[in-house]
């Protein structure tokens, strides 16, 4: 049987915290990447240890080799080994690993949307939508300027547009009188003495009954 090949690495930070801030990326919770780890056969079974700069143990496990990664962005080269066996603090470390990656991530996504609705705000801003506001014009100093006095405006009858809504028309052309008016006078006249006459008769006949 096949001795594992075993690991001793070495990572150049001072904390776990420092640590997962530049390389949680290399975990998932079935496999890790050992940053600069030389490149071995796929499928060699390896044992590793990886400490901090002080000397801390951070993970000890067994795994097998699946094969070199290259460099992307800004993460380096290393050698990609799937977990096979491994202890309860290593456990508990990946398990960390992994929820710094997803804080990580929504964090990152939540930036994404706040920026985004800060473009959609602005956008639709009216000073996007119709440029920078003019200032608006200065009004004449009355007090400085006698000349800027507004004249009242006088209205003739004649000006006095009639209403459509109520109706009333304007005053400005007066209403001639008829041309029998003489002769309408003279009918006006006449019933109103009929109608006293009927008046003297009713009024008799009142004191009689009495």
């Amino acid at each position: 049987m096949t001795q594992p090949v075993i690991l001793r690495l070495s990572r150049p930070y001072d904390s776990v915290d420092a640590y997962l801030e530049s390389e949680a990326w290399c975990f998932d919770r079935k496999s890790i990447v050992l940053v600069d780890q030389d490149e071995l056969e796929s499928g060699t079974i390896v044992r590793f240890e990886l400490t901090l700069r002080d000397g801390e143990r951070v993970l000890r496990a067994e795994g097998k080799v699946l094969g070199p990664t290259d460099p992307r962005d800004d993460r380096p080269a290393g050698l990609n080994v799937r977990f096979r066996r491994f202890d309860a603090s290593t456990k508990a470390m990946i398990e960390r690993a992994v929820q710094f990656r997803l804080d990580v991530r929504k964090q990152a996504e939540a930036d994404r949307a706040t920026d985004e609705l800060l473009e959609a705000t602005d956008d639709s801003s009216p000073e996007a939508a119709d440029g920078p506001r003019r200032p608006l014009p200065s009004l004449p100093d009355l007090e400085s300027s006698p000349s800027a006095v507004v004249e009242p405006i006088s209205l003739r009858p004649d000006d006095v547009a009639a209403d459509d809504d109520s109706g009333i028309r304007s005053m400005g052309t007066p209403i001639a009188p008829p041309k029998n008016r003489d002769e309408l006078l003279a009918k006006l006249r006449a019933r109103a003495a009929t109608l006293a006459k009927v008046t003297d008769v009713d009024d008799s006949r009142d004191e009689e009954v009495g």
